[in-house]
């Protein structure tokens, strides 16, 4: 139910490619956590990729899974991952799935509606362990950019990773025969920069893995409260 091993070592793998220099391999690699077209991507657009995908499942593959077991037990995580699971699947504005995959869309949504604001929070804390500079780029990002994306829920981890590592994600991208002019977010902040490379990757790993911490941390405490009441 919750995939944050998986999560990483998959963007892992995306920089020590990109390392390497093999780009073709990188685009494949990449191919297989965000659903856009990758093959036109040269390195910075693989590198943004890799780190939006890592932001956004924070919120989708872990965060989400545990705030709705948290409320409903296992039954709650099953609920959420079945309706995850659809809507990455069928959940596209295009002709073909339009309508069937409306619901879908909608209910995912809503069911991410506060984890992805959890996340950014998480993430903020993270950034703030990082310095005073990260944590500061991190809460303008999310203050200013958070609903410049479709998603309403997207923006909100993506803004924060970008402010942290100080650079601009999102932007246009293409989804198999469709073009979207998206707005890019972390704009803001003076000095960010759309040239991303697998050094940013790497950082941003590192701020996954502490706010991984912080959720531990979190959940310990709460646990540890609820025992005792």
């Amino acid at each position: 139910m919750i995939a944050a091993k998986s999560l990483y070592e998959h963007v892992s793998n995306v920089a020590e490619i990109l390392k390497q220099g093999d780009l073709e391999n990188a685009q494949m690699a990449v191919g297989k956590i965000v659903g856009r077209d990758t093959d036109s991507l040269d390195r910075h657009g693989i590198s943004r990729s890799a780190i939006e995908s890592l932001a956004e499942n924070l919120s989708d593959g872990v965060i989400a899974p545990i705030f709705w077991a948290i409320i409903f037990g296992l039954p709650g995580a099953i609920m959420y991952k079945l309706i995850n699971t659809a809507d990455s699947m069928i959940g596209y504005k295009n002709e073909k799935y339009f309508y069937f995959g409306w619901a879908a869309a909608k209910l995912d949504d809503l069911l991410n509606f506060i984890p992805a604001r959890i996340t950014a929070l998480i993430l903020l804390l993270s950034a703030s362990i990082e310095g005073q500079n990260e944590a500061k780029r991190s809460f303008l990002a999310i203050r200013l950019d958070a609903s410049k994306l479709d998603s309403i829920n997207s923006g909100y981890p993506e803004s924060a990773m970008a402010g942290a590592l100080n650079i601009k994600l999102a932007g246009p991208r293409q989804y198999g025969k469709q073009h979207f002019d998206g707005q890019w977010i972390g704009g803001a902040n003076e000095g960010s920069t759309a040239d991303v490379t697998d050094e940013h990757i790497q950082k941003s790993l590192i701020i996954y893995t502490k706010a991984l911490l912080i959720l531990a941390a979190i959940l310990i405490i709460f646990t540890a409260w609820f025992a005792n009441q």
